[in-house]
């Protein structure tokens, strides 16, 4: 079974007085497949992006931040279905890596 992470970009981080992206978003990057169980990354995120959304099909952690983050189980677990927003740098990456 294959596990995917799915990123979206946006330049946008606030609308008005609501804490939510602005929809759609600007880029979405391409799914990453990280059932190896080997550490992944994201490409490098737009000169624009201040924000990104992740999801999951399945359970993962994730590192975000610099030219060459590498995920261990050390660092911060997403469950399976889970979503997160993170404020993020332009070049920065993301790394994930199946956990349990």
């Amino acid at each position: 079974m294959s596990s995917h992470l799915k990123i979206a970009e946006y330049t946008e981080p606030v609308f008005s007085s609501v804490q939510a992206p602005v929809s759609p978003p600007a880029l979405e990057q391409p799914v990453i497949d990280f059932s190896s169980g080997t550490p992944q990354q994201s490409n490098a995120f737009s000169p624009s992006t201040r924000l990104i959304e992740v999801s999951t099909t399945a359970n993962c952690a994730v590192l975000c931040g610099g030219s060459n983050p590498v995920a261990s189980v050390n660092s911060q677990f997403i469950p399976a279905g889970g979503l997160r927003v993170y404020s993020v740098r332009p070049g920065d990456k993301l790394s994930v890596i199946a956990d349990s």
